[in-house]
């Protein structure tokens, strides 16, 4: 959690009604709706995916306004995100 903090993922990635990213609360192992048409699956290769390159795949109803943190996170921070968001649902707590 102090990761996803300190890289203030949290002032888009939260529940208020003016979030420019969707809330990730409860989506690990769900599908998530593209812009665009069809779905994927919001696991940890989705979240990899959507850290390093976040116009790959954007959630429904929101623009790509995420940055990459292509080299700013090590393959442990990445982890560390993957297992933060996995904690935020009802089967990791």
């Amino acid at each position: 959690g102090k990761l996803f903090a300190s890289l203030r993922c949290d002032t888009c990635h939260n529940d208020g009604p003016l979030a420019r990213g969707p809330n990730l609360e409860n989506r690990f192992g769900q599908g998530v709706a593209l812009e665009g048409g069809g779905s994927a699956l919001f696991d940890a290769e989705y979240v990899r995916e959507s850290i390093l390159n976040p116009k790959q795949k954007i959630s429904a109803g929101y623009q790509p306004l995420m940055p990459t943190y292509q080299g700013q996170l090590s393959e442990e921070q990445i982890l560390q995100v993957i297992t933060y968001l996995k904690s935020l649902t009802s089967e990791g707590q």
